[in-house]
């Protein structure tokens, strides 16, 4: 079999934009000042309109195997959908403040990203993304579907947004 017969199993998104207004769609439910603040931060850092590209969706380290003697190779895509490659490099950088545990690791991310022909990423929608995943890691701590407290999760949400809010 090909693997285009099987490509209307993943979800997909026509442009980045299109990805990112679906990533906000997803949290409007929730009315916490944080996530109405988070929500106002993404709102004002939208991607371009530009291509989607094929994206993992949880690109961490035990979906990453490096051969020794057989080709390096990226496992379990379940998540996986054409939308906005930010949303990988968030997953990557988790909202961390130093990313990678280095200084600039963020930025040593998306100059290897550009170098190996990706697209062009900026920092703030790496943002986007992480603040994406943590008000949907507080929603999922609500519904008891997380490890963490929902008082947890929401301080995370806080700490991050003021993070990327600074100047």
């Amino acid at each position: 079999m090909r693997v285009e017969e099987f490509a209307w199993l993943i979800p997909r998104y026509a442009t980045r934009l299109d990805h990112a207004r679906t990533a906000i769609a997803e949290i409007d439910e929730l009315g916490e000042p944080e996530v109405i603040d988070a929500r106002a931060w993404m709102l004002q850092h939208l991607p371009p309109a530009t291509a989607s590209s094929l994206v993992h969706g949880d690109l961490l380290g035990q979906n990453i195997l490096l051969g020794l003697d057989q080709p390096d190779a990226v496992i379990d895509w379940e998540y996986a959908q054409v939308g906005d490659p930010a949303c990988d490099l968030a997953v990557v950088t988790r909202g961390v403040r130093r990313p990678f545990q280095i200084e600039g690791g963020m930025d040593r991310l998306l100059e290897a990203y550009a170098q190996a022909g990706g697209a062009e990423i900026q920092r703030a929608q790496v943002h986007f993304y992480e603040l994406a995943l943590a008000v949907r890691g507080y929603r999922d701590a609500l519904l008891g579907e997380s490890r963490q407290a929902p008082v947890q999760q929401l301080q995370f949400l806080r700490s991050l947004l003021r993070r990327v809010s600074e100047p």
